[in-house]
């Protein structure tokens, strides 16, 4: 490796130490295993792997700009992304399985504003945990509510396709007799 591009990946590497110091001491429920009965409190991993936004899109079956979105909207574990030495945003495995929950909160319709003081919370560490439980609680009853609403919608209409199928079979079998 040449000087310049030796001295690229030692800046590379601080850079990307330096950026993930404060998502060191997060609570690490980005990670945590779901078997265990309560939130992990220890440090979190150092980021090994880093992932270009195409990448991290690409895993997430996400655009660009929706990642993006999720940064500018506070939604991250850390304020900011750390960036290589080009400027271009590099995210760890962290950040992925982080953005993996907020997909979720997100597509289960959490609002914006609910998922950001979720993060909020969590990049205070520990201390907060039952408000986090009662953010997830209070989302987790409108989901079940949205899921039997769901339910009966779809008995209604299993059994119009019913009447309709019935319809459509006894008007072939009229029709084939004449």
């Amino acid at each position: 490796m040449n000087n310049s591009a030796s001295t690229a990946s030692q800046n590379e590497t601080a850079s990307s130490t330096s950026t993930h110091e404060t998502s060191d001491t997060i609570n690490n429920e980005a990670i945590n295993d779901e078997s265990q009965t309560q939130p992990a409190m220890t440090k979190l991993p150092q980021a090994s792997a880093q992932l270009s936004i195409g990448e991290v899109a690409e895993r997430l079956g996400l655009s660009v700009h929706s990642l993006r979105f999720y940064e500018r909207e506070g939604l991250m574990l850390t304020l900011k992304v750390s960036r290589d030495g080009g400027g271009r945003r590099r995210y760890s495995e962290v950040d992925v399985e982080w953005l993996r929950i907020c997909i979720c909160l997100r597509a289960s319709g959490m609002p914006i504003a609910q998922i950001r003081r979720f993060a909020d919370l969590v990049r205070l560490g520990p201390g907060n945990e039952h408000e986090r439980l009662a953010i997830l609680k209070e989302h987790q009853q409108r989901v079940v509510d949205q899921m039997q609403h769901l339910n009966e919608c779809l008995d209604v209409i299993t059994n119009k396709a019913n009447v309709y199928e019935n319809y459509i079979s006894s008007s072939i079998s009229s029709s084939t007799v004449n």
